[in-house]
């Protein structure tokens, strides 16, 4: 259950990063 909770809290922003960064180089490349 702890590795589950800790492995979600470092997943979780870090896929907002990624979808951040996807959404700016395509804004840029637009």
């Amino acid at each position: 259950m702890e590795a589950r909770l800790v492995w979600g809290v470092l997943v979780g922003p870090l896929r907002v990063l990624c979808v951040l960064c996807c959404l700016l180089g395509r804004a840029i490349a637009a």
